[in-house]
Parts: structure tokens; C-alpha cells; sequence
């Protein structure tokens, strides 16, 4: 599928940015070392930007995020953590960057929540999540978009060979 054609938009200040609030984003820890989760679905984020599958600032926990979730895990996964990607595209609201689209008479339900457990708990909860301008900004520019990929990778194999 041929990407589609954003404007690019982005700036050096938006990509520093991101990735300065992806460094600082509260992570599940075992063992003492931050589970991959969080950036396993960025870069689950980023295949979809760049095939096509996202098309504006809607992100869907749909199969097709899940399966590319799943393949980044089987890279970058840790041994005892579970590829559930319900965790992260909710714990991910404690990011500046990232938010949801709450349904609409569910917003009390949200706020009281402190986690999910299933895709059918975030879909009775959340229509979408969705990025804050700086960050889309990143996601529909294929070079800023392609830079941040690397970097997220480059963590996660730092991570792993801590």
C-alpha cells in the first residue's frame, strides 16, 4: 500500500520533543528493567502511520495494530511479560502526548479507571486514542517518523542487553 501523502510539517523541536517525553514515560518495571510495552505499540504506531492504516489522528485498537504490536514483541518482548496490548494503548494517557477519545456517557467510567483488561474494556471505554500536534506532526513525516523508529529500536536493544 503506498503511503499517504501528508504535509510535512514536522520540526527538529517537535521530534526532540516526543522523544524526550517517551524518556521520561512511566514504564512497568520487572525485575528492575522497564518493560517494552509502551514502545513496542509506538512502533506498532509508527508501521501503521507508514503503511497507510492510519490516515489522520485516529489510532484504533484494531487487529491490525495488534498484530503488528505482536510482531514487534516477538523482537523486543521480555521473558515473563505477556504481548497484551490493551495495557499499554491505555496506561500510555499518563503521556503527554497520547490521549483517548472517551465514548461518549462512559467519561465517569474512564476517570475511575485505573486499568483494563481487555479489548472489550477499551472499546466500551475509549473510541480511539489520539496524538497531541507536536507528535502527529512527527507521525505523518516519514523522516521524522523513520528517525524516531530507529531511536525506539536503539532502546529497546539497549534495554535488552542490559
Amino acid at each position: 500500500m503506498p503511503e499517504p501523502a501528508f504535509a510535512d510539517a514536522s520540526s527538529d523541536k517537535d521530534l526532540e520533543r516526543l522523544k524526550a517525553e517517551i524518556l521520561s514515560m512511566r514504564r512497568h518495571r520487572k525485575d528492575g528493567r522497564p518493560a517494552p510495552h509502551k514502545l513496542v505499540l509506538l512502533l506498532a504506531v509508527i508501521d501503521s502511520f507508514a503503511d497507510g492504516t492510519i490516515r489522520d489522528n485516529r489510532i484504533r485498537l484494531d487487529d491490525r495494530l495488534e498484530m503488528s504490536f505482536r510482531r514487534h514483541f516477538e523482537r523486543f518482548g521480555m521473558e515473563g511479560h505477556e504481548a497484551r496490548i490493551v495495557y499499554p494503548f491505555f496506561h500510555l494517557r499518563s503521556s503527554p502526548f497520547w490521549h483517548h477519545r472517551i465514548r461518549k456517557g462512559q467519561e465517569a467510567s474512564y476517570a475511575a479507571s485505573t486499568t483494563v483488561v481487555s479489548k472489550a474494556a477499551v472499546d466500551r471505554l475509549i473510541e480511539y486514542a489520539y496524538l497531541s500536534d507536536y507528535a502527529y506532526a512527527v507521525m505523518t513525516s516519514s523522516s521524522k517518523r523513520e528517525q524516531l523508529r530507529r531511536w525506539i529500536e536503539g532502546l529497546l536493544r539497549e534495554e535488552q542487553s542490559e
